[in-house]
């Protein structure tokens, strides 16, 4: 870090990140425990598989954009719930790529 140099808090940042809206980081959390259950469906396959992009871990079913259905839904209860639903992926993605 160069001297002189303040580094902000987050919020600081980005006006706006606060407590989140409990509608969107439930919608959320309901996304991921349905990416981590271990149930296969009628073809052995575990449903976050259909979110895989790689076409053999589907075997040829649909992908299925777990995201975007679950965004929706927190859209359809506000704007609020969006970006709740929205900075708790940013916590798992962030969480994810460090390891």
């Amino acid at each position: 870090m160069s001297a002189g140099v303040v580094q902000q808090h987050p919020a600081t940042r980005w006006p706006g990140v606060h407590a989140l809206d409990p509608a969107g980081e439930r919608i959320a959390r309901q996304m991921l425990e349905e990416l981590e259950g271990t149930e296969m469906d009628e073809h052995d396959i575990n449903p976050a598989e259909y979110c895989q992009l790689e076409n053999w871990v589907r075997q040829g079913r649909p992908f299925r954009n777990i995201v975007a259905e679950y965004a929706a839904k927190a859209q359809a209860v506000g704007p609020e719930a969006l970006a709740a639903f929205y900075a708790v992926l940013s916590d798992v993605v962030s969480r994810a790529c460090q390891g």
